[in-house]
């Protein structure tokens, strides 16, 4: 079993370093420069921007004295007992992996400390086993088994120290058990070519190096992660499709909630979500937790990698305000055998780590899963593609009223006919029409929509003129937001109060009185901004850079809307515009004119 951790009242922030790569000429000019030990400077647009770290290496530094400056201080605090984690962050092609694996007349981070740790081994108290795993797709893989198609379990155990079920282990006890293990990892590990990176790590790789050192009647086990992150990418600059876009989404992802979670921390939320990633999730020790924890910061320093650069810098300054309280995880067995509730917890633990054990938790997570998946999938029946209703007569699905009961139904009505509103909004007839008639399979006697669904068939048959009821549809949706002002007419029949135990009655609309002569609405326009004005430039550079604190000091954007420009800005890349704010979900054309006015103004 893991000792027991001893309390201590020191802190300790995150150390955060920067690695800068040597320049190339044809990534520009230099814009990303060493000022001193601790400083550099990025010139973006014009505006030098300064910022302070820990320590700042320039390309001249070497791979050796990063270690013995950075990765040596933290191997002697492993002895002590205490956890520690060492990460590189930055954009695709900015010397991650080569900072921490390197080539073989060069040596990274990790075989250096291997190296150091085998040669420790020759103190026969000392042990050392070793893991390497993957973070792919938001799943974890087994690294040295190269199995992929089975994914490993995160558990978290009552002292809130998270575990990898089945994770393989290997001892190392010599360089040449280092030298075959790794070249398994090499082997195995997720790796293809993008438009930026011949070579571009498609997954997070971690190496964990558990040590054990046993010594009288103490015992002390520390465990060191060494995480290369794969880098944020630009899909339109990398040329990604298939599965490259697939999988540098679920990279973007991560490293979205990773920044969030930094975030958090430094304002000191009190709730920090590290479940929303499996990369956060296996960090939760690191950051804000009880091992000590190291940044490496890489950064190319070409011009047209500015953007991402500033992006890399500003993350790094937020996570040095993480604040970790390390402790060392010591065990001192002559103790524990005069406390019987000690005793009690080890025995409890010993069992735990039984294989009969693992297995039956492993076997009721998923017999879990396999429920969660059956009722879903009975829901997806009754309002997804197939475009049946699920009623006490069909004999191919079994009816569960707890899922399928009128108020459920309306719920989901509701919902379709708004998604079908917006695609009327944006001119797609077809899809408003699979959505409306979703909506009439869950309400089958509602007249409005019933006559909706025959209109929007008719039109598509020809009979209507199609472009000038869709240019009026859009001219009525620009005057109210689609989900908090919605005429209540439309969507009478989805305001009713049923019990879950009531049928659905017809019920017949009433008709709109005629709407009052309104005056003429004014309009905003943007014929007369100047993009290429310093300005709208400053604007822009905000938009495709700032944090969320940022984005909320423009106008028209509160936190909400602050949020959406991020996660679009990460998902789909930069804005080549102002006007480019229509990607963001719930930012109409009406919408984007009013904020380039009122932020232009």
């Amino acid at each position: 079993s893991r000792p027991a951790m001893q309390a201590s009242s020191s802190q300790s922030n995150v150390r955060v370093v920067i690695k800068i790569k040597p320049h190339s000429d044809d990534d520009g000019w230099e814009a990303v420069t060493k000022q001193s030990d601790s400083t550099l400077r990025a010139l973006r647009s014009g505006e030098a921007l300064q910022y302070k770290f820990d320590k700042v290496y320039d390309p001249s530094g070497t791979q050796k004295h990063l270690f013995e400056q950075e990765v040596q201080p933290l191997i002697n605090t492993l002895m002590s007992g205490f956890d520690c984690t060492i990460f590189c962050y930055g954009m695709t092609g900015s010397g991650k992996t080569y900072t921490m694996q390197g080539p073989e007349h060069d040596q990274g981070i990790i075989p250096r400390t291997v190296v150091a740790l085998v040669d420790a081994l020759k103190n026969p108290n000392y042990s050392v086993n070793a893991s390497f795993f993957e973070v792919y797709n938001e799943r974890i893989f087994d690294s040295l088994k190269g199995d992929y198609n089975n994914s490993l379990t995160v558990r978290q155990d009552s002292r809130n120290n998270v575990h990898i079920l089945n994770l393989s282990e290997v001892p190392l006890t010599s360089t040449e058990d280092w030298k075959s293990t790794y070249g398994m990892f090499m082997k195995n590990r997720k790796v293809g070519a993008t438009k930026l990176n011949e070579f571009s790590s498609r997954s997070h790789a971690i190496l964990r190096l558990t040590l054990n050192i046993v010594e009288g009647s103490t015992t002390r086990q520390s465990k060191f992660y060494l995480i290369d992150l794969a880098g944020s990418e630009d899909n339109r600059k990398t040329g990604n499709t298939g599965d490259r876009f697939k999988e540098s989404n679920a990279i973007n992802s991560s490293l979205l909630v990773l920044g969030k979670i930094v975030n958090d921390l430094r304002k000191g939320v009190g709730h920090i979500s590290f479940r929303d990633s499996v990369l956060t999730r296996i960090l939760q020790h690191s950051l804000g937790g009880t091992a000590h924890c190291l940044l490496i910061a890489n950064i190319a320093p070409g011009s047209v990698h500015i953007h991402n650069s500033v992006r890399t810098l500003n993350f790094a300054s937020s996570s040095k305000c993480v604040v970790n309280r390390p402790t060392a995880n010591e065990y001192n067995a002559a103790k524990a055998k005069e406390d019987p509730k000690r005793q009690r917890e080890e025995k409890k633990e010993d069992s735990l780590k039984k294989a009969s054990i693992e297995a039956m938790i492993q076997k009721v997570a998923d017999d879990r899963e396999s429920e969660y998946l059956r009722r879903l999938e009975k829901l997806e029946q009754a309002i997804g593609g197939s475009h049946r209703t699920l009623t006490h007569g069909d004999s191919n699905l079994e009816f569960d009223p707890e899922l399928f009961t009128p108020r459920t139904k309306l719920k989901n009505a509701k919902q379709k006919v708004l998604t079908g509103k917006q695609y009327e909004n944006q001119r797609d007839t077809k899809a408003a029409l699979d959505m409306y008639r979703e909506a009439l399979s869950l309400h089958p006697d509602c007249e409005k929509l019933s006559r909706k669904v025959e209109d929007l068939e008719r039109q598509l048959a020809g009979e209507v003129d199609h472009e000038a009821t869709l240019m009026k549809s859009t001219l009525q949706m620009n005057k109210r937001n689609l989900f908090k002002e919605a005429d209540s007419s439309d969507l009478d029949f989805l305001n009713q109060d049923y019990s879950d135990k009531e049928n659905i009655t017809n019920k017949t609309l009433p008709k709109k009185a005629p709407a009052k002569a309104k005056s003429k609405p004014v309009t905003t326009t943007t014929t007369n901004i100047d993009p290429t004005s310093a300005h709208y430039q400053y604007i822009l550079t905000i938009l495709n850079t700032g944090s969320l604190e940022d984005l909320q000091s423009l106008k028209s954007v509160g936190a909400a809307r602050a949020q959406q420009i991020l996660d679009t800005r990460e998902r789909k890349g930069e804005f080549d515009s102002l006007d480019d704010l229509v990607k963001v979900p719930g930012f109409r054309q009406q919408l984007v004119n009013s904020f380039i006015v009122k932020n232009l103004s």
